[in-house]
């Protein structure tokens, strides 16, 4: 039987591993959003992978599944909110989160910003644009 190394070489071939494909569906209007955001740049670093940036309407996305928003569908059950509450808090403490308040002006309309992010696609300078704008709906949140 033959030895797996001839000549110098590993007869075994190194197999290329291919960065999964990541998707970052966002929406300006959504706290869960600007939190997330937050948290991806520390995230491409650990892993290496990249994050492609997808504006979304999350309202036009719960109209079409037939869901609602969790503002809208926590209200009126027992200890829901209380929960969520406690899940972001300890999102914001694992992801180090420093500078974050619950917006005073939520739910927010974000179409504009959202038509925004679309148009900045199409004109080839979205790249910066969710980064730059969220932390500009960030401060507006940390400032409440």
């Amino acid at each position: 039987m033959g030895s797996p190394v001839s000549g110098g070489r590993c007869a075994l071939r190194e197999k290329a591993i291919i960065a999964p494909k990541v998707e970052f569906q966002f929406d300006f209007g959504s706290p869960n959003a600007y939190l997330a955001e937050v948290a991806i740049p520390g995230i491409e670093r650990r892993t290496g992978v990249k994050f492609e940036y997808v504006p979304v309407l999350l309202g036009g996305i719960y109209k079409a599944t037939g869901n609602m928003s969790p503002f809208d569908s926590l209200r009126g059950i027992k200890n829901k909110p209380e929960y969520q509450a406690l899940e972001t808090q300890r999102f914001i403490r694992r992801h180090n989160i420093t500078k974050f308040r619950q917006n005073s002006f939520f739910p927010v309309n974000a179409l504009m910003l959202m038509r925004g992010a679309a148009a900045a696609q199409f004109e080839g300078v979205f790249e910066p644009f969710p980064r730059r704008l969220s932390s500009h709906v960030g401060r507006a949140q940390e400032d409440g």
